[in-house]
């Protein structure tokens, strides 16, 4: 049993709206709980063989987003040591299923609480491989809060789409060979997704971009890592 606050792991997606954590504020009140707040990034690119201005731009860049997302999971977890609760931040770049539950066992929680972002994000969550293979390999109580309806379109997926965008229209020495028609139909899919966020269609056009970033084949670093990017959070494994 025990004793003292009892450790939980909450696993978030950046940024959260606030009214999703009010259960869990609520319960841990009454709970006393320790909470572990954790915010599984991409991992960075594995750069090698790759040389040159674009390596230490990609990697500045990529550092830069942790040190935003360190700083919006520190201002999250103010949320609950406001209500009294003992909490400590986790940003840890890594596969999502594996961090988690390595995170749970590092900490000793007994609990996981999972926060998702948006309906049909949440939706993947509950019924897709991440909440599928940690409910199946946890060995505590999993909780996944439901999202709220009113956040705006998942942040990560449309600073990726605008970063692809930008880096497609960007002339640079070597890629102009890439310049074919499989880029124009990958740049034209992004754009619909970017210029019309609230279409009906709007799930068809991530599932539409999705297909062509993964018939898109390139060996340019730049190029390559906006693709993963956006590859990332469409294919609901980012959280």
């Amino acid at each position: 049993m025990t004793i003292g606050p009892v450790p939980i792991l909450v696993a978030v997606d950046l940024p959260v709206d606030e009214r999703q954590l009010d259960p869990l504020l609520r319960l841990g009140r009454q709970a006393n709980w320790r909470v572990h707040l954790l915010h599984a990034p991409a991992p960075e690119p594995d750069f090698v063989g790759y040389s040159g201005p674009d390596q230490d731009h990609e990697r500045r860049r990529y550092q830069a987003e942790l040190t935003e997302l360190g700083d919006q999971l520190t201002q999250t977890a103010q949320l609950f040591v406001e209500t009294g609760m003992e909490t400590e931040v986790h940003l840890k770049a890594g596969p999502v299923v594996d961090t988690i539950l390595a995170t749970a066992i590092e900490t000793n929680a007994e609990l996981i609480a999972i926060v998702g972002h948006k309906h049909n994000v949440a939706h993947r969550l509950l019924l897709g491989s991440v909440a599928s293979t940690i409910l199946k390999a946890a060995h505590q109580p999993v909780l996944v809060l439901p999202a709220s309806t009113a956040e705006p379109e998942h942040p990560g997926v449309e600073t990726a789409v605008d970063r692809l965008l930008e880096v497609i229209d960007r002339p640079e020495p070597g890629r102009s060979s890439e310049l074919g028609t499989e880029l124009l139909r990958l740049r034209e899919a992004a754009a619909v997704l970017r210029d019309e966020p609230e279409s009906e269609t709007q799930e068809k056009r991530r599932r539409s971009l999705l297909d062509a970033l993964h018939r898109f084949e390139t060996e340019h670093p730049t190029l390559t890592r906006a693709i993963n990017d956006v590859a990332y959070y469409l294919s609901g494994t980012g959280i």
